[in-house]
């Protein structure tokens, strides 16, 4: 019998007898799908048997109102009654109302579990609410046997807090699965969604927990991974454990996994990290006296790989052995500059040939056009000097030999300008950024020794170190020495966190000179960068309200963003103090503060506060430097930047608009996102001069190292960038940003990029690189820190020996897609013979075609000519076809060989299983420097011929290239 009402039942709730009150309830609970409608006009007697503590079926009362509250839309009612309901309320069931109660539920625990414990002790639902969420994790991992949502089962234990039963979690999986994948996983989520410092570590150690005492056969036991929690972790004492045991090892593949865990540790910490692990490596090769030669060897190479020169010195090879960079691109500018003669438009072609040419020794364009480099004065002198560094970054073996010619002759000796001297000091720090001058005395033994050699070569780091703080102790008197000594010092011991370098840097500081005093408190920030030292950060916040010099108050901004650089909410109390400040430029330093604290992070509440300071602030500065760090925030999500800043790219202040350009050029650099491609598009031509200035450089920065077939607007704002540079009606500030744009595209001779991050993990000085690059909105010379932020795209792959074997990779893309072809000699020679030929065909029958029309007018036509021009006409469609035909055939795959250049895009489309006998051992498609597993020990190696940079001090008569420029005086 079908039930069409349920008043018969209702009626029984006003009987006085419980047992009919009880059935009538039990009754009611089967048909509450049904009938809630009806049953809800008496909700007020199913409460009242609910709150009659003697009621037998209580839980049951409140299971139905439960249930009649979800139909109604009462969502919150309806998870207070189903907690009261107790073992009533099934969460094995498998319908809406249980899904939606469960999804409440966990929302609501994830809520408290947010709070203090005592805070959330004080809930009454708490207690509850925490047995029901264990119950439901047992119920996922009974159920869930194939572990289909184990991702999901993990991001809510996260979000809950729930560190105990994660590990239970995935002990079950490991167990039950023999692979450690689960693991890989946490980190991932730990990295990207967790914004709980404290928790992240937390979640990080039980991690590296269960990679350390985990069953000893893993299918896929990730090193690399554990690696990266270590790193967060700061626990060098682990990272040295994994490095010896896979030493002490008898297996070559741990060597080999050794190897490129330590090019990895390079690629990711500070120098005050690596000395650490250095120092324990060290130590533990002393205590173990019964060493092997052959072991005592791998672990200087492991040494010599800590140091970071090998490293350098393969990208420094690669990017001179590929440099596409193009002279005429150059001349083509200094040409269009000379048009209307500025001194600032000359100040940027000599940095846009730098960028161009950074890291390849190419400075052909400086030798050919010396007469014109001589123009520049001043500030421009240091800045001319200074891009010798930029254009040698990272020979570091040869910097001393590099600059001589430009260098003071001794720490206390005062030269013919103080502007170049300071320049060649700023310029030594440039070159030794990518690798710091080590502070140990036996670095450079170290890499002689991984390398095989008996003694040191070149330029030995700390010797460096030493002359640039003896050039600031020695030349006190000249601000123009101490700003580039200071800058080269920050740069060389950039995160050595050395307090005696710290004491000279205060005090230049405190002599109060503007020029020197910003040097000195951007050095020091530098050298105390990530370490969050609250001595520092209080003398300079100190120092920073009592001195009345705008660029000092900068200059101690910076310093405190670096020295608050990754350390998140721990560097929330300083950004209160400084954005509450009245002094605007103090308020400019806590929005710094925050892009460099939450770096990668997309931290809601740190975007938040950004967003907020950019609308409320009576500031310019301030605001246009807020919406500026959203980019520095977003970098990992270049979308998100966008939809943040879209409703800035109309705002009235033009400040807010360079912003926001700069924001979508910092976020989106390299990627060539379309979204932000289209913002920027727009930007480029607005009212405003600056607006277009940052515009332009943004686009140059997101289009680096795109070609036309990839992005088709590579090529029109190319032409665009070469109108706005010769057209002499334009703006200076937009010329400007036109010529810096111009060598952002070619940067590296077309070999490098802007890397702010790896596999998801943030690379602190290309960070720190673009961070400074921004502010020459400030100081021009800041333009050339651009060279800290760019990466070779390159894959370099190594042996055993630390030796380029030749070995080759697929790439499944047209090359024209990714690859910038070399221009041969001669190849434009036999273009133009060529497109002679064509022309000389073509006219000959135009020609001949016109004679016959003139003989056609004297005399008849005769049907043999009028087929001949027909059949011309056939022959060359003919021709014009199979000419089309040969240019539209490309391979669609691509051999590359080692070393390759690779782009960010490529990477997706690379293979390593062409070559047969060479693996990479890091697991995925690993970039940068790569160790190869050999599967033939046996067979004979080719290796790949080295080719090695000029060296300054050879015989001239042996050198394939000229030497730098011969020193010149400045008028």
């Amino acid at each position: 019998m079908v039930l069409s009402s349920v008043s018969g039942l209702l009626s029984l709730l006003r009987e006085d007898d419980e047992k009919l009150q009880a059935s009538a309830v039990t009754s009611l609970l089967q048909k509450a799908d049904e009938f809630w409608n009806e049953i809800s006009e008496c909700l007020g007697a199913i409460e009242e048997l609910y709150e009659n503590t003697a009621f037998p079926e209580r839980k049951k009362a409140a299971l139905l109102l439960s249930k009649v509250f979800y139909h109604l839309g009462e969502y919150n009612e309806a998870f207070i009654f189903s907690l009261a309901a107790g073992d009533m309320f099934d969460i094995k069931q498998n319908d809406q109302y249980t899904h939606t109660i469960i999804h409440k539920c966990i929302d609501k625990y994830i809520e408290l579990r947010q709070l203090t414990e005592e805070e959330a002790a004080a809930d009454k639902q708490y207690a509850q609410l925490d047995s029901l969420f264990s119950s439901l994790v047992n119920e996922w991992i009974a159920t869930d046997t194939k572990y289909q949502q184990i991702s999901e089962h993990i991001g809510l234990c996260m979000a809950a807090k729930r560190l105990d039963i994660l590990e239970k979690m995935a002990t079950e999986y490991i167990k039950n699965t023999h692979s450690a994948d689960v693991l890989t996983v946490i980190m991932k989520f730990a990295n990207q969604y967790v914004d709980d410092v404290d928790f992240r570590e937390s979640l990080l150690r039980c991690v590296v927990k269960m990679y350390s005492h985990g069953p000893e056969k893993l299918r896929s036991l990730n090193l690399f991974d554990m690696q990266q929690c270590l790193i967060f972790l700061n626990d060098h004492a682990e990272v040295v454990r994994n490095l010896c045991m896979l030493l002490d090892s008898e297996s070559a593949q741990s060597n080999l996994i050794a190897y490129q865990l330590a090019f990895d540790l390079f690629d990711h910490c500070n120098q005050d990290f690596l000395h650490a692990v250095s120092m324990g490596v060290k130590e533990h090769l002393k205590a173990d006296e019964k060493t092997d030669t052959e072991r005592r060897q791998n672990y200087y190479k492991v040494l010599a790989i800590l140091t970071g020169a090998p490293t350098t010195e393969l990208q420094f090879q690669f990017l001179y052995s590929q440099n596409c960079g193009s002279i005429e691109v150059m001349n083509n500018l200094k040409k269009a500059v000379e048009i209307k003669k500025s001194a600032i438009t000359h100040n940027a072609a000599v940095m846009a040939n730098a960028i161009m040419f950074c890291g390849t020794t190419s400075d052909q364009f400086l030798r050919e056009n010396l007469d014109w480099l001589v123009k520049a004065n001043n500030w421009a002198r240091f800045t001319a000097t200074a891009t010798l560094g930029v254009i040698n970054k990272g020979h570091v073996s040869q910097s001393m030999q590099v600059l001589q010619s430009y260098l003071p002759s001794a720490p206390g000796a005062s030269g013919a300008s103080p502007y170049q001297e300071g320049g060649a000091l700023f310029g030594l720090g440039l070159i030794h950024a990518p690798v710091g001058c080590n502070l140990r005395e036996d670095a450079a033994e170290l890499v002689a020794m991984g390398a095989g050699e008996n003694e040191a070569k070149g330029t030995k780091p700390k010797e460096v170190l030493d002359f640039l703080v003896q050039c600031v102790q020695a030349n006190q008197q000249s601000e123009q020495l101490i700003h580039g000594a200071c800058l080269g010092i920050g740069l060389c011991a950039m995160s050595s966190k050395d307090d005696g370098i710290y004491e000279l840097l205060k005090q230049v500081l405190y002599n109060d000179n503007a020029v020197s005093g910003e040097a000195a408190a951007v050095a020091i920030g530098l050298v105390y960068l990530g370490s969050g030292n609250q001595r520092a950060v209080q003398e300079l916040l100190s120092y920073g309200k009592d001195t009345e010099h705008e660029k000092i108050i900068r200059g101690v901004s910076m310093s405190l963003a670096m020295l608050m650089y990754g350390r998140e909410g721990h560097a929330d109390a300083l950004i209160e103090e400084m954005l509450l400040n009245n002094d605007p430029w103090l308020r400019l330093g806590g929005v710094q503060v925050i892009g460099s604290a939450y770096a990668g992070t997309g931290n809601r509440k740190a975007l938040e506060r950004l967003l907020s300071v950019a609308v409320q602030d009576v500031s310019d500065d301030v605001r246009r430097a807020a919406i500026l760090e959203v980019g520095f925030l977003t970098f990992k999500e270049p979308q998100l930047c966008v939809n943040l800043t879209s409703v800035f790219c109309d705002s009235h202040n033009p400040h807010v608009r360079w912003g926001v350009a700069s924001a979508l050029g910092i976020a989106a650099a390299g990627t060539g996102n379309k979204q932000a491609l289209e913002r920027l598009w727009t930007l480029k031509d607005d009212t405003c001069d600056f607006v277009r200035q940052g515009a332009i450089v943004s686009l140059a920065m997101v289009l680096m190292q795109k070609t036309p077939k990839d992005q088709p607007k590579v090529k029109e704002f190319r032409e665009d960038l070469e109108q706005r540079v010769k057209d002499k009606y334009e703006d200076i500030l937009t010329k400007f940003g036109a010529i810096i744009a111009t060598g952002i595209l070619d940067a590296g001779g077309k070999n490098q990029t802007i890397m702010l991050h790896k596999n998801g993990h943030n690379l602190v000085k290309p960070i720190v690189g673009l961070h400074m690059f921004m502010q020459f909105w400030y100081w021009y010379p800041y333009v050339l820190m651009f060279s800290i932020a760019l990466q070779p795209t390159c894959i370099i792959a190594l042996n055993k020996d630390l030796k380029m074997p030749k070995f080759v990779l697929r790439s499944d893309a047209p090359p024209s897609l990714y690859n910038v072809q070399k221009k041969q000699a001669g190849s434009e020679e036999k273009e133009t013979k060529k497109r002679e030929k064509v022309v000389l065909s073509t006219t000959t029958k135009t020609d001949k075609r016109n004679r016959k029309k003139k003989d056609t007018e004297m005399t008849a036509a005769t049907p043999g000519e009028e087929k001949l021009e027909e059949d011309e006409k056939k022959d060359e469609k003919k021709e014009d076809k199979k000419e089309d035909k040969k240019e539209e055939e490309e391979p669609k795959t691509e051999i590359l060989h080692n070393p390759a250049r690779v782009t960010m895009g490529q990477l997706e489309v690379l293979s390593f299983s062409e070559d047969k006998r060479y693996i990479p051992v890091k697991p995925g498609n690993p970039m940068g420097v790569i160790i190869l597993k050999d599967n033939q020990p046996d067979a004979e190696e080719e290796l790949v011929p080295v080719v090695n940079p000029v060296d300054v001090n050879a015989d001239p008569s042996e050198k394939d290239e000229p030497g730098p420029p011969e020193p010149f005086e400045w008028p």
